[in-house]
């Protein structure tokens, strides 16, 4: 698994967040979480070009590379949880409380992922998350990648995950095909567009010490 994390991180960009409060509970997104972004979500219909380094320039947020251009998140959190011998790690976007009241918009992330091979949130960094779906059909789901006011909606195909380190920082590697959806009044169900995501994301795990 090193080997694998060592090359993808030569292609990857290196999204550094600072630590805050990460209070967001599971059960907290809902239909209207995701309020319109504040950062454009520019170029992410675009056909992926090479992935290259580029400088976190908003120390305090997180970045992902979307169809080949930088979009901008709030800092990573990654909640670990252990229940009947499973762990599952849910990876979000710590968002401002005004996102709620709808007085501050942002782009966001929330993704759910039930991990292999370990019974133990500490051994996080034995194992990786894959998903492969049978079809880039729209799920009903409130997980996903959200951009532009929830206007754009990407959710994994063909995605990896890997992790490295240990809480309360943890390093995670996004990687992969996921299905972009732009709804429009127009267009309420639109079919999907494959878009390439890569990025690391420094997350914080609430609670460890």
């Amino acid at each position: 698994m090193a080997m694998r994390f060592t090359r993808i991180t030569l292609v990857c960009l290196c999204g550094l967040s600072v630590i805050v409060g990460c209070a967001k509970s599971d059960d907290s997104r809902g239909g209207t979480a995701n309020s319109p972004a504040t950062q454009p979500a520019a170029a992410i219909n675009q056909t992926p070009q090479s992935i290259t380094e580029f400088p976190a320039t908003e120390p305090s947020a997180s970045v992902l590379k979307i169809g080949g251009a930088p979009q901008w998140f709030p800092p990573a959190c990654l909640r670990l949880s252990a229940k009947d011998g499973k762990v599952t790690a849910r990876l979000y976007s710590d968002d401002p409380r005004d996102v709620l009241t709808g007085r501050e918009t942002v782009n966001s992330f929330d993704l759910m992922m039930v991990l292999p091979n370990i019974s133990d949130p500490a051994d996080i960094q034995k194992t990786e998350w894959m998903d492969h779906a049978e079809s880039m059909e729209k799920k009903d789901t409130p997980y996903g990648i959200f951009l532009n006011g929830q206007r754009d909606v990407l959710q994994p195909y063909d995605v990896t995950v890997l992790f490295q380190g240990e809480s309360p920082h943890v390093k995670v590697v996004v990687q992969g095909t996921f299905g972009l959806f732009h709804i429009t009044d127009q267009t309420p169900h639109p079919a999907a567009v494959p878009v390439q995501v890569v990025g690391i994301l420094n997350a914080t795990v609430p609670g460890a010490k």
